[in-house]
């Protein structure tokens, strides 16, 4: 495999980040001082995932929550 192709294969692997809403703001702040074509899609997949990490915490949250009050109320 040559140098280009791992560059890409690099390029290509995800990872996961744990990053506070402030931070998230704070990164898509310095994206829209760029120019639009270069950052449309990246701050639409940033947009999406932290939408998508949002509803899954407040699913968990509540699931917790009527937990919670299941046990208090048999008790």
């Amino acid at each position: 495999m040559n140098s280009e192709n791992t560059m890409k294969s690099v390029e290509q692997k995800k990872i996961h980040l744990s990053l506070s809403l402030g931070s998230i703001n704070q990164i898509l702040a310095a994206l829209g001082s760029m120019p639009y074509i270069q950052v449309y899609e990246l701050i639409q997949n940033i947009k999406v995932q932290t939408e998508l990490a949002l509803n899954d915490h407040k699913v968990q949250s509540d699931k917790e929550m009527n937990e919670y009050e299941h046990k208090t109320a048999n008790s």
